[in-house]
């Protein structure tokens, strides 16, 4: 969405992130060639829930890997350094591609708001969706992964 980008100040030229001293707080997703922030993820303890949030904010670089690869690294992060035993997000129905996504990575819908949301004129729903450790470590291994706090994105 063309809106998401000037709303959360992304495609400017400085490098706006920084690693959070406690390892919950945003990482900025950057473009190393041109120093470009492209979006974030963000790591969130709520003392009994831990919830993920991505955004990439700059519509060009949508569809080309960023948002696995950053939901990924943040994803074995919390798990593996961080030791928590879930993930949390919510999303909206409109955002399809984002709920590939969150599929694709094992994320399940644990609820659904019916028509909570309305966008553009249309009724959508509100999405709470769940990892589990358990099920991500099937499928993934952390000792093969790069730590997020030092490996690049792109």
């Amino acid at each position: 969405d063309p809106r998401v980008g000037p709303y959360y100040g992304f495609g400017r030229d400085q490098v706006a992130g920084r690693r959070p001293s406690s390892g919950i707080g945003t990482y900025i997703i950057v473009l190393l060639k041109g120093k470009r922030d492209l979006g974030f993820v963000e790591l969130d303890d709520f003392g009994t829930r831990y919830d993920i949030s991505i955004a990439i904010g700059i519509p060009e670089f949508h569809g080309k890997g960023l948002g696995d690869e950053a939901m990924t690294l943040a994803i074995d992060y919390a798990f593996a350094d961080l030791d928590w035993n879930h993930l949390g997000l919510q999303v909206f129905g409109f955002n399809e591609r984002a709920i590939r996504l969150y599929e694709r990575l094992g994320f399940r819908a644990k609820r659904v708001m019916k028509d909570r949301v309305i966008w553009e004129g249309k009724k959508f729903d509100w999405l709470f969706m769940m990892l589990m450790r358990h099920d991500w470590s099937k499928c993934h291994s952390s000792n093969t992964r790069p730590n997020p706090i030092t490996a690049p994105i792109l």
